[in-house]
């Protein structure tokens, strides 16, 4: 849910600087009427400093049609695990999968065991994700789906907004997917797969040498690893993309858009094929 504002107008008008740390004038007043917008664009000394694209979003982020994928996802598993006659959901007045059999109800909330029990709380739920902006997203946004009507009322009730407990790590030391940190071998098997003759060979073909030039000259920083990244978001965002990548019409296979999608797509994945997929095991 939506984080209260932060109240201001007390702390402001008031001169005393003993008065900056009293939490209790603190919280009533006016909320702040302004918003920051966040611009990549400090850097603009190319080649030499420089953005990989300039604009406003980071990379990671979670689209908008992730978002409604995201929340429908979770409405399947509510109407698949979840059983609750009594809470006016009308996704089970139809009938729900949960509804028509007893053997699928993973939280029965009609249960009186559920009676004072919040099922999003733990040990009934366990969150559990990497610390990357599009994942934690990802997951608030399905738990929404599911506990949604549960998580309304008790907040109505309670006049408190519910707290679901997040458990993360620390991306670089994260064990959710391959982490060099943890296992140093993986180092070792990518610089294998990458200095693999075939690899070579697609690293510098002459469709590599096109696709790399163009992207050194659209910024020093804007590297092979960072262009899904950069060209989903700033596309699925509608975002204006440099003129020479703004081809893609969702026809032409061999638009540069696509083509430099399909480039990073096909090299990022490699090392997880090369070698009978050991990279991967």
């Amino acid at each position: 849910s939506q984080p209260s504002p932060p109240f201001i107008e007390d702390v402001e008008d008031d001169p005393d600087p003993t008065e900056i740390n009293n939490e209790a004038d603190a919280s009533v007043g006016d909320s702040a009427m302004f918003l920051f917008e966040k611009r990549y664009d400090a850097l603009h000394d190319p080649p030499v400093l420089a953005n990989a694209f300039n604009g406003t979003c980071q990379m990671g982020q979670l689209l908008l049609r992730g978002y409604e994928q995201e929340l429908a996802n979770g409405k399947h598993l509510r109407d698949a695990y979840i059983y609750s006659a009594s809470n006016g959901d009308a996704m089970f007045k139809g009938g729900s999968v949960a509804g028509s059999d007893p053997r699928m109800r993973l939280f029965d909330l009609d249960d009186d065991g559920y009676a004072d029990v919040r099922p999003y709380e733990e040990p009934h739920l366990y969150y559990r994700a990497d610390d990357e902006q599009r994942t934690l997203m990802s997951g608030q946004v399905l738990l929404r789906g599911l506990f949604g009507p549960e998580i309304t009322t008790d907040a109505k009730s309670s006049g408190v907004d519910p707290v679901i407990v997040l458990h993360t790590a620390d991306y670089k030391y994260d064990v959710l997917g391959s982490n060099w940190k943890d296992c140093p071998r993986l180092e070792d098997l990518e610089d294998d797969a990458t200095s693999s003759d075939f690899f070579q060979k697609f690293n510098t073909s002459a469709e590599a040498q096109e696709l790399y030039s163009i992207a050194a000259k659209l910024g020093k920083d804007f590297d092979r690893d960072d262009w899904i990244d950069c060209l989903m978001t700033t596309m699925c965002t509608d975002r204006p993309l440099p003129d020479k990548l703004n081809d893609y019409d969702g026809k032409n296979d061999q638009s540069a858009f696509q083509r430099f999608l399909d480039f990073a797509t096909y090299a990022s994945n490699y090392k997880l094929k090369h070698n009978n997929a050991v990279y991967a095991k």
